[in-house]
């Protein structure tokens, strides 16, 4: 009995490691036929299975990749990742930056997109199911994670009276925002901070280190501080 449980074990830890490798090279197959960017060093890669992308450029459209942006699903979802940009639209990611399954992002034409992504912390990217929106112009500042479920748009995409339909939405270096949340046009956001789950943030401007949380979202707590990893939290 002790000799089969070892043989199992080997046979088990064989296989993983054969399917990990396996996983490796089809993955690095799969990352090279991924569309280029038309400027910039940085390419798109496969980094899991099991989620794709699907990039549709109009004419005159700009993609700037100045880092490696990782296709990936962290929770196990499953689902295209879709990257529309319009006629003359431009979107740059400056840093290396994740998109997790199911996330659909829209630049419209001759609107802006910028996402610094990773400078200082372990990682920066979107986690799933995340639409965002952009009409105008939208920012998502340097080490920012955005977790799944959340809209961000910086326009209505209707007419609302005589309201102005769209208006600039940054996020500010080092922003969570949490499941659910929706960021709406307008909304200026700085540093350091974190939305809650659900909240509703309705195009105002809040200061760095905030706790943003509510429908119609409001501060809830200032100076505020936040970290990617739990354990540099409990171990400081």
């Amino acid at each position: 009995m002790p000799f089969a449980r070892s043989l199992a074990t080997m046979v088990r830890r064989a296989w993983n490691y054969f399917r990990r490798r396996l996983n490796g090279y089809v993955l690095r197959a799969w990352s090279s036929t991924l569309p280029k960017p038309t400027s910039g060093s940085g390419r798109f890669i496969y980094h899991t299975p099991g989620t794709r992308l699907k990039l549709r450029r109009g004419r005159g459209a700009q993609l700037n990749l100045q880092k490696n942006v990782y296709i990936q699903s962290d929770l196990g979802d499953r689902g295209d990742v879709q990257v529309n940009l319009g006629r003359n639209a431009k979107l740059d990611i400056l840093g290396e930056f994740s998109i997790g399954a199911g996330t659909f992002i829209m630049v419209g034409e001759n609107a802006h997109l910028t996402i610094v992504g990773r400078r200082d912390s372990t990682g920066s990217g979107i986690t799933s199911n995340t639409r965002i929106m952009v009409n105008q112009s939208m920012t998502i500042g340097a080490d920012c994670i955005i977790a799944w479920d959340v809209f961000l748009t910086d326009c209505d995409w209707h007419q609302i009276g005589e309201d102005v339909p769209a208006a600039p939405v940054v996020l500010g270096d080092r922003t969570w925002v949490a499941k659910g949340a929706s960021i709406l046009k307008g909304t200026t956001i700085g540093s350091d901070s974190v939305v809650a789950c659900g909240s509703v943030v309705p195009g105002k401007t809040y200061s760095s280190h905030s706790l943003i949380a509510g429908n119609p979202a409001r501060v809830v707590r200032q100076n505020v501080t936040w970290c990617r990893e739990m354990n540099a939290v409990f171990d400081s």
